[in-house]
């Protein structure tokens, strides 16, 4: 699927089908592991959710599908993003990682929250920014070469 298509993805279908690095990576047998997910870790619902191009062009993923539909989980050992068709949640990214490095910032940085990395079952980097003054939570997701290729614009809490 190329990056038009799925800019114009409107089913969770449409987005297991893509070529993306994370997006349509779905650990297969997990479903306990979705739904205690789903259950008892911290999940928001997403502001935005965009991919960037081959061409280093960031564009917004699912155009018309409301982005509230969308609600990912961040969890100490798995990150999960579904989509909400009819009555159910269907995983579009399902995958285990471990955090690497935790930076917390103090005093002068304080401004710049806190950000945590991780690494992924397919040895991707991801990185949580969130605590930052008057920014929204996200979440980025890298390819292989560590060029930003997800972000995840969390609702605010606050």
């Amino acid at each position: 699927m190329n990056t038009k298509t799925l800019r114009e993805a409107t089913s969770s279908t449409d987005l297991l089908s893509c070529e993306h690095p994370h997006l349509g990576r779905v650990a297969a047998g997990k479903s306990l592991a979705v739904l205690f997910g789903i259950l008892f870790a911290a999940s928001r619902k997403l502001e935005a959710i965009e991919a960037v191009a081959a061409e280093g062009k960031r564009e917004t993923v699912a155009l018309l599908v409301d982005a509230s539909r969308f609600m990912v989980t961040i969890a100490k050992s798995f990150v999960l993003l579904t989509l909400q068709e009819a009555n159910a949640r269907t995983p579009v990214i399902q995958k285990t990682w471990r955090r690497i490095d935790r930076t917390v910032g103090t005093e002068l940085t304080a401004y710049l929250g806190t950000e945590d990395t991780y690494l992924d079952q397919d040895n991707l980097k991801w990185v949580h920014r969130y605590k930052r003054s008057g920014e929204f939570d996200e979440v980025s997701g890298y390819d292989a070469d560590g060029q930003e290729v997800l972000l995840l614009a969390l609702e605010t809490l606050r």
